[in-house]
């Protein structure tokens, strides 16, 4: 019976949830929500064995086939909240924080059936209280919810990347050349890390259907004492709803902190850990135990996926991606509680926990690569009051984020971009542990948009080619303005603050110049130059290689926060 909801459910997320970014989401949503209170009304009448007779089964399942197509209710109200916030981060923490209610309103339920069936002893009187919940449901949205049309590509601000963030401006551009306006740019869909995601969030659903499986497979065979005892097996469900519930606790807090690459990592590794452990467990106490902590810490990668395809998302797919996402769960939770009891049946209940296992561990293996794409929130960087009243309306200390918010105000007037200047040594020497504070938090300012440039690369198409295009134009018209002596005073100051800088510590610069020139070419080496041919795709893993190698960001943060280049970065690019 269960099987031929999650089937309906597959069907809705993956078939009907994705209509929504085409005819919009009320139409969808009120769909389901008086199609579910009629399905209920049915399975009422099914209910009457006495009226329905041998047709009351095949008839039910009929219904619990629609009921599941008719729950995507669930699936569209995330989409629904992700029109609804505009920070990607808010999307995230606000779908999330729906998995508690989910829970709770599945215990609240399987209490309400429980306490209707021995009120009354007729086995559908709960339905009538789910089909009122499915009425009120399609009234409110009728009433209080907004028609909401099909979202378009760029409806919503949040989604719009912001090319100046890089430091693009179109007074540097040859006047025949169009410069990338990533708020004019459709946002696209990068489709290897879409796909990354939904096999590491496949692999998850197996191992966490086999952790669940343990329950009510291995718990009944392995202990006569839940066999014997059925009030006791009863609490164990209960139990189980606590545990979800301090999973959920641990585990979404833990996005914002750690990631939701580390999330899913840990996620797999405790489920399949927990399944091997699972295997040779005599103990009932034990045993509930250690599946409890499992379980819990399952939790850690279901929440994970969904933020990391909400970054990702283009606001017109929005029903398809998060359709095709609650697809992959509910699929697997349709196949693979019959394939766990086949393999149980003819094999052993351990070997389908080892085969479970397995995936969970494939899933660990397939979240890596998404630790560093999806990492956690960098610790902001703390100044000291005294630190803080020092660089307090200096230009030399403005950050990335201050440079690049005024230099799109002077583009929007027509004015030249503003360059950063070194300034005198000495009013940085007493404060040369303050450059390394702002340098994190220069490199944190840097980090989101360039994960956003190196999605449109690997995107490709004309997107791609049009920003790597603009990189082109400013690079080679900042090249010429060098050339012809633009930066001769910038170039002198900031001359004179290495030598200061030399000097004052120690090196002796202006005796030993060929060895000095031969560290700084150490310190600098020669990187692809895009003025002289070579690819964006090429020039900028380059350039952020060598700037993780050079600041040593990574000793200072075991969790590797600061880091901008990965595995998944290092692919090979369109």
């Amino acid at each position: 019976m269960n099987s031929m909801t999650q089937l309906g459910t597959t069907f809705a997320a993956l078939v009907i949830v994705p209509l929504s970014d085409k005819v919009g989401r009320k139409p969808i949503m009120l769909l389901f929500l008086y199609g579910g209170a009629a399905v209920y009304g049915v399975l009422m009448v099914l209910g009457d064995v006495e009226q329905t007779g041998g047709f009351a089964y095949y008839g039910y399942c009929l219904c619990k086939l629609f009921a599941g197509i008719l729950g995507g209710s669930k699936t569209l109200a995330t989409v629904c909240i992700q029109d609804i916030f505009a920070d990607p981060k808010q999307k995230a923490a606000k779908s999330q924080a729906t998995m508690p209610l989910g829970v709770l309103g599945a215990a609240i339920g399987s209490i309400f059936g429980m306490i209707m069936f021995n009120a009354t002893g007729r086995l559908m009187s709960g339905g009538w209280f789910s089909m009122g919940i499915s009425l009120f449901g399609g009234l409110l949205f009728t009433f209080r919810v907004p028609f909401w049309l099909p979202p378009p590509k760029d409806s919503n601000a949040a989604d719009k990347l912001q090319v100046q963030n890089a430091g693009f401006d179109p007074n540097t551009v040859s006047d025949h050349s169009t410069a990338f306006d990533m708020n004019a740019c459709p946002k696209e869909l990068p489709q290897q890390l879409y796909r990354q995601i939904l096999l590491a969030s496949f692999l998850d659903s197996i191992g966490t259907q086999g952790l669940f499986s343990a329950l009510t497979l291995i718990l009944f065979t392995r202990f006569v004492y839940f066999v014997e005892n059925p009030s006791d097996a009863a609490l164990t469900s209960f139990g189980l709803i606590v545990f979800i519930l301090i999973g959920l606790i641990m585990a979404i807090p833990s996005l914002g902190k750690r990631g939701a690459g580390f999330n899913a990592v840990l996620g797999n590794g405790a489920t399949g850990l927990a399944q091997l452990i699972l295997i040779f467990m005599n103990q009932p106490a034990a045993f509930l135990t250690v599946l409890y902590i499992g379980i819990s810490f399952s939790f850690f990668s279901t929440v994970s996926y969904m933020p990391m395809l909400i970054e990702i998302c283009p606001p017109d797919q929005r029903g398809k991606v998060t359709g095709t996402y609650g697809a992959i769960g509910n699929f697997t939770g349709f196949v693979m509680p019959l394939l766990i009891a086949i393999m149980s049946d003819y094999a052993s209940n351990e070997a389908a926990l080892a085969i479970c296992a397995v995936f969970s561990f494939l899933g660990f293996m397939a979240s890596l690569p998404l630790v560093k794409r999806f990492p956690g929130k960098i610790p902001e960087v703390k100044l000291s009051d005294e630190e803080q009243a020092h660089i307090d309306g200096d230009p030399h200390y403005l950050s990335a984020a201050e440079i690049n918010k005024i230099n799109k105000e002077r583009m929007a007037k027509g004015e030249p971009a503003l360059n950063m200047r070194f300034g005198d040594y000495k009013n940085d020497e007493p404060y040369l542990q303050l450059i390394q504070k702002l340098g994190r938090r220069d490199f944190r300012d840097m980090r989101q948009h360039v994960n956003e440039m190196f999605d449109i690369l690997k995107a490709g198409g004309p997107n791609a080619e049009a920003l790597s295009r603009a990189a082109r134009e400013r690079i080679v018209a900042d090249t010429a303005r060098f050339d012809a002596g633009e930066f001769d005073e910038e170039a002198k100051e900031m001359g004179l603050w290495l030598a200061k800088y030399l000097w004052y510590n120690g090196h002796g610069w202006n005796k030993f110049t060929p060895m000095y020139k031969v560290m700084i070419m150490s310190a600098f080496p020669p990187l692809p130059r895009i003025d002289q041919g070579a690819e964006l795709a090429e020039a900028m893993p380059a350039f952020l290689g060598w700037l993780d190698d050079e600041m040593s960001l990574v000793k200072d943060d075991p969790w590797q926060s600061y880091s901008m280049l990965d595995k998944y970065h290092t692919l090979k690019l369109h």
